[in-house]
């Protein structure tokens, strides 16, 4: 091992929590396990689940499934394993999240797929049997079992065998929202099924959730990932919970729904402050759209539940301190959203980017400059370039990420957050922060950025405290957006039929082709201005007509 890489592995496991690595030993050392249950029955809630449903099913109603823009075919009753797909693809097939998704199929057809699942997946080692797999399959086979009445024995024993299994697998060595997503599928099968071991299965769920609920969503209301997808699942996970509590009868969560309905309008508030003026989420972190439920269906989500969603028209600002994001809305369809947030959670930064100081625009209603998403997940050199700072609209220095990321989901060094401060002088909000990633690698100054807004222009001035070798700041474009004349400090944008004007005051500017990654398995092309040969400071000003 070199030099590098050990510093790699140690600035990166010094973050980790004791007992994330004692779990980790625990289970590379412990064999698995088979299930030993051998009967299992269900309890007939008040209420059939009826959650509004959002995913349109990637199933064909055989043995066809399209996950991540690309179609596979398992081998039927078999096998489920199919060629030259992703780790990620493979989990997605194993979700069954078809059960609960939009469709038009047959009870049959439902029936003969879980079957087909249930004989072709004996290997307790294979992806199928994974923790977070079987956390979310648990849920959609207890959310369709509570749909439809007549259950054969073999259903309520699959899962009470996989809830089994899950439990001598719970992700304490990874933590984060892997950690949550195991407690509500030991909730929901506690709730669901009878006898002594759908109490067992409750307790450790119970357990789980009450620290993991108040460990996960911070004080703003914001999930602890930082990444508004998964900010969005976790809040529809709550959700889950809720209705679970309302409908089953289960004295342990009624105790607990009126804790969790306050979590819930916290992360709204959250929520409504980070959304785009497009009702879409930001792309800051592991963020793409399609995967967590869009905003529509929380909102009929939140209804149901007698949960009101929060008013996101009209001006706002919202300092959201404790997630470290900003959001300023001072006129109709205008939305600024700026990253000056630390690396959390800091023992499991795996969906974390290298993005300090970043921002996203959007004018006229629709999004002017984007942070470039994420496509896909794994290691590979595409994930590095994706989760890296040359690719959202911040500022680099020796080409070096901000914060280091590396093998896919690993952070080893990791930019703080210093002086982090706002304020409305006038019909201005000024935000000012700094970071000192590029210090912490031995490859620059530190970054200091001013985000000065108001009603028709978005001042940015950057400064190099320190080495400024080789500084590029990169503005990245929406693929709608058109570019005008280019001339010499400043270029022409259109916008929805509207014009805005982009200029510096000192260094050169440039376009470059680029991608935008808008959901998994699914890049466009687009522009990015690139900003370079400045001494240390630089001023960018957006204007347009309001």
């Amino acid at each position: 091992m070199t030099i590098e890489k050990f510093k790699l592995y140690f600035y990166t496991i010094k973050h980790l929590k004791l007992s994330q690595i004692y779990w980790r030993l625990k289970y590379r050392i412990s064999p698995t396990k088979p299930p030993t249950v051998t009967s299992a029955s269900y309890q007939k809630w008040s209420t059939a689940w009826s959650a509004p449903t959002w995913q349109t099913s990637a199933w064909d109603g055989g043995y066809e499934f399209c996950f991540l823009a690309e179609k596979g075919v398992i081998e039927g009753q078999c096998s489920w394993s199919v060629e030259n797909k992703s780790a990620l693809w493979l989990y997605n097939l194993h979700y069954l999240d078809c059960l609960n998704a939009k469709h038009e199929y047959t009870l049959a057809q439902e029936k003969k797929l879980i079957d087909s699942w249930i004989h072709a997946n004996k290997d307790l080692n294979s992806i199928g049997w994974s923790p977070y797999c079987l956390s979310l399959r648990i849920v959609n086979l207890v959310k369709w079992s509570s749909r439809n009445s007549q259950l054969s024995d073999k259903m309520c024993l699959t899962i009470a065998n996989q809830t089994e299994s899950l439990m001598t697998k719970v992700e304490y060595p990874i933590m984060g929202n892997h950690l949550f997503a195991n407690g509500k599928a030991l909730v929901f099968s506690g709730a669901f099924l009878e006898g002594n071991i759908s109490a067992q299965y409750l307790n450790k769920g119970l357990e789980i959730l009450d620290c993991e609920i108040k460990e996960q969503f911070l004080a703003d209301g914001a999930h602890f990932e930082l990444s508004p997808m998964y900010h969005q699942i976790l809040m529809w996970d709550m959700c889950d919970l809720v209705m679970l509590a309302q409908i089953s009868g289960v004295k342990k969560l009624e105790e607990r729904l009126e804790g969790w309905k306050s979590i819930i309008l916290k992360a709204e508030n959250w929520r409504a402050a980070m959304l785009h003026p497009d009702d879409e989420i930001a792309f800051f972190n592991d963020s793409a759209m399609g995967i967590a439920p869009p905003t529509i269906v929380i909102d009929k989500f939140l209804v149901k539940l007698g949960l009101s969603s929060i008013s996101r028209t009209g001006m706002s600002f919202h300092d959201l301190n404790h997630s470290g994001y900003f959001s300023v809305s001072q006129t109709a369809g205008h939305k600024l959203l700026i990253t000056a947030a630390q690396i959390e959670p800091d023992y499991q930064p795996g969906h974390a980017h290298a993005d300090s100081l970043s921002f996203e625009l959007s004018l006229f209603g629709v999004r002017c400059f984007v942070n470039s998403g994420t496509s896909m997940y794994g290691v590979s050199d595409e994930r590095e370039k994706q989760r890296s700072t040359a690719v959202h609209n911040t500022l680099t220095i020796a080409n070096e990420n901000s914060s280091q990321t590396w093998a896919g989901f690993r952070l080893a060094k990791r930019a703080r957050i210093i002086n982090r401060k706002s304020q409305m002088l006038g019909d201005s909000i000024v935000i000012e922060a700094s970071h000192d990633g590029f210090v912490q690698i031995g490859k620059g100054g530190v970054h200091q950025r001013k985000w000065i807004s108001k009603l028709d222009s978005l001042t940015i001035i950057d400064k190099i405290i320190g080495d400024n070798n080789n500084a590029v700041i990169r503005f990245f474009l929406h693929p709608n957006v058109n570019v005008g004349y280019l001339k010499n400090q400043s270029l022409i944008l259109g916008l929805d039929n509207k014009t805005v004007s982009f200029s510096i005051s000192a260094g050169k500017l440039r376009l470059v082709k680029s991608k935008w990654y808008p959901k998994f398995g699914i890049s466009e092309d687009n522009n990015v201005i690139e900003v370079s040969n400045f001494d240390g400071l630089v001023s960018t000003q957006v204007r347009w007509d309001c």
